[in-house]
This record gives structure tokens, sequence and C-alpha cells, in this order.
């Protein structure tokens, strides 16, 4: 079974052993899918953006650039929304701290969602990244769906789940290594119809890449 699969990943990652490190230095680069309903039409494009967080004049930064776009570089104060805490090392109680921001954490939107909110704003430790296997593993209906490539050529297992919960059917995916536990990467897919966005079925509508996750 794929949860079994991942407990057994998150116990071998557990037992790395690292200390917690700081969110200076995380990097990810993110493709959405950008709508806008305009006198009854709904035009769709894929919108990639490249982040980083660094070090500003005054403090941490969160810079944000275009990926093949003109828009301009935008620099803006890295604000944590988390609480400032340090992440719990147990899948259940990582599970509860995080309902606090996403109540829907018990099904696969709101992992999805939480999981992205925790990466792009701390960096995890060995026991860290087993909590969040651990918090994948508990969706009901998650499947290895296979060996795959993420966008930045590193290789994984794909572990999925589909829900409704957007209004659409949508398939959520983790890209997992291994080897080190951590998220290399996340999408979701619509999988049966598109409702009123102009896109094929199946279309990724946002897709993820952790470029400093793995160890």
């Amino acid at each position: 079974m794929a949860a079994l699969r991942l407990l057994r990943i998150a116990r071998t990652a557990r037992s790395a052993g690292e200390t917690p490190t700081t969110p200076l230095g995380l990097h990810w680069q993110e493709w959405s899918l950008n709508t806008r309903d305009d006198h009854g039409n709904v035009p769709s494009r894929v919108v990639p953006y490249d982040y980083k967080i660094r070090n500003g004049p005054t403090g941490p930064v969160r810079e944000r650039r275009s990926l093949g776009g003109s828009d301009k570089p935008r620099t803006d104060p890295f604000h944590p929304t988390l609480q400032d805490i340090s992440t719990p090392q147990d899948g259940q109680t990582l599970k509860d701290w995080l309902r606090r921001r996403t109540p829907g954490i018990d099904g696969p939107l709101g992992v999805s969602q939480a999981v992205h909110d925790l990466l792009v704003e701390r960096a995890l430790n060995a026991g860290q990244r087993a909590a969040v296997l651990e918090l994948i593993a508990s969706l009901p209906g998650i499947e290895a769906t296979g060996t795959v490539t993420d966008r930045a050529g590193r290789p994984g297992t794909a572990y999925s789940a589909t829900s409704r919960e957007s209004g659409l059917p949508t398939r959520y995916t983790f890209i997992i290594d291994p080897a080190t536990g951590s998220v290399l990467a996340q999408e979701a897919t619509l999988t049966e119809t598109a409702g009123m966005l102009n896109v094929p079925i199946p279309s990724v509508t946002s897709y993820t890449v952790y470029l400093n996750s793995a160890r």
C-alpha cells in the first residue's frame, strides 16, 4: 500500500537526525493556471515564477522573478504566516498544528495547500520531513502513481489522491525523494472536466518544484 511505503520512507528519513535550519536560502518555482472572467469569457494561461528567500538590507525578503516573462522582479519583506514555533516532528501533531490555518487538512486539497505553505516558509530537518510524509500518508485513497522526474530533472516517486473539494475533480500529486523523504514537487491536475476553464483534460493547474528540498 502507498501509505505503508510512505511511512517506511518517513522512518528512514527520521533516522538522519539533522538539526533545524532557517528559511534563508529557500528556493522554489511555481507554474499556476491564471484565469480571468472578462465579459463572460475565461482566458486561461500558465504563469511561471521563481521565488527565493534571502537576506535584505533590513531583514529577510522574498524575491519573485518571472520565468521567461516581461514582469519586473519583485522583492517584499518576508513575513511568515505560520506560528512562530518549531515545526512538529510527528504527523498527527503536524496536522493539528496546520489545521489552525488550513481547516480542510483532512482532504487532498487541504494537505496540498498546507504542505505548500509549509515548504515555502520553513526549511525542514529530517524529523519534520518525516512528519510531512506521515501527513500525506494519512490521506484517504492515497496511491503510488509511478516513478517520475520533476521539472528540475530529479527522479522521485509520485503519490496521488483525488477529490472534488475545489469544485472540479482534481488529482493532487506529491513527488517524493525516497532516499531523503523530501517533497521534491507537487502538482494539481484536472482529471475529468475543466468547467468554464479554457483548458484540455487532463490539465495541470498548478505545479511547484522545491529546488533546495533534497538534502
